[in-house]
């Protein structure tokens, strides 16, 4: 039980500080993403190769379809990082990730709706406490840039419906996590290959880039590996919730290293949202329980 708490959090940790190394990068996100995606790609297979568990056609093609939806979601989320900053955009990005996760858990996977009225009241209130974290985590304007602003708001809120997507097919495979995270991984890095032969044309970046998009797709893939053993020891609820950490994790990388937020009473705006969004995530998490 504590190992797996310890796990959680530390997964959070990781997830928090994914997009640390490359946040100042000034190559596209779709570079950046190519090379991160890279990295992960190749050591899955290696964690593959050394512990090969049982994979199935249907993990397959689910997992590459995971992974095409994951790399629509990273690139858009850099993308809004580059205009409005990493905490903002990661709090709008994992509010509506769990809003969107949670509806479709409703509509296809019978959660909480079908466990009682109880349960229901909780998840609307979770609901409540997210869009409520969303709306003052929007509000927050640190410099007076309104078509930028709106427009990281607008790539947070595409980031946040491409990452759940990518969800879905997971949900379905029903797979062993060692087994899923392999082809998932692989569409990931095809995709965004795809986008730079069609969109970037050719490859025109510094060794310094290329390492720090590497380092963030490793900490991405850690995370990834760290959570899916905290749910195996702890359960799915108790290890989402945890996990969720990470909007707390990234908008302290935000404030406190990046000085994204200057001014006191933005600072004081983003935490509290980070907290309330981080109480919805949990309430949501109980509802399922």
């Amino acid at each position: 039980m504590v190992v797996g708490i310890i796990l959680a959090l530390l997964a959070a940790v990781f997830w928090g500080s994914i997009n640390v190394p490359i946040l100042k990068v000034k190559e596209s996100s779709i570079i950046i993403t190519t090379f991160s995606t890279t990295i992960s790609f190749l050591l899955s297979l290696v964690v593959y190769l050394l512990t090969l568990p049982i994979i199935t056609l249907q993990t397959v093609y689910l997992g590459i379809i995971s992974g095409i939806f994951w790399s629509l979601g990273a690139i858009s989320l850099i993308t809004g990082m580059k205009k409005i900053g990493m905490g903002k955009v990661v709090a709008i990005q994992a509010s509506i990730q769990i809003i969107l996760a949670s509806i479709a858990g409703m509509i296809f996977f019978n959660e909480i709706l079908g466990k009682g009225i109880n349960n229901f009241f909780v998840a609307f209130l979770g609901i409540i406490f997210i869009i409520l974290g969303i709306y003052t985590t929007s509000s927050i304007i640190e410099k007076k840039n309104d078509k930028s602003n709106k427009m990281g708001l607008l790539f947070a809120l595409i980031s946040g419906i491409m990452f759940t997507i990518s969800i879905l097919p997971i949900r379905i495979a029903e797979s062993n996590p060692l087994a899923i995270i392999f082809p998932m991984t692989f569409g990931m890095c095809l995709t965004s290959w795809l986008f730079v032969i069609k969109v970037e044309k050719r490859i025109k970046t510094s060794l310094l880039t290329i390492k720090k998009s590497m380092l963030s797709g490793v900490i991405w893939l850690i995370g990834n590996y760290l959570d899916f053993f905290a749910i195996g020891m702890i359960g799915l609820a108790k290890g989402y919730s945890l996990g969720q950490l990470c909007v707390l994790i990234a908008s302290l990388w935000s404030i406190f290293y990046f000085r994204e937020f200057m001014k006191k009473k933005n600072i004081i705006s983003l935490i509290i949202s980070a907290v309330v969004i981080i109480l919805g995530a949990a309430l949501l998490a109980f509802a399922k329980t």
